[in-house]
């Protein structure tokens, strides 16, 4: 990825690029930016997770609950 570019995908380059592909020139409606920060790990420091390693996916986990909403019951 060209260091000019103001995408960053730090696991998945590809998904990136042609993320940025198919959307160059265009102008957002949403963008979602996710973070995470070695902070989480300290135990005890947030509620958010029960573990450390949980709280690693926090992020993730609360944009997939706005994207799609609560988790149906199973059933």
């Amino acid at each position: 990825m060209p260091l000019s570019s103001p995408v960053a995908h730090h696991t998945a380059p590809a998904i990136t690029q042609r993320w940025q592909q198919q959307h160059q020139g265009q102008r957002p409606a949403y963008i979602c930016v996710l973070g995470f920060t070695e902070t989480a790990l300290v135990p005890g420091i947030s509620a958010a997770g029960n573990t450390p390693e949980a709280r690693m996916m926090t992020a993730v986990a609360d944009a997939e609950f706005i994207y799609d909403g609560p988790p149906s019951a199973a059933q």
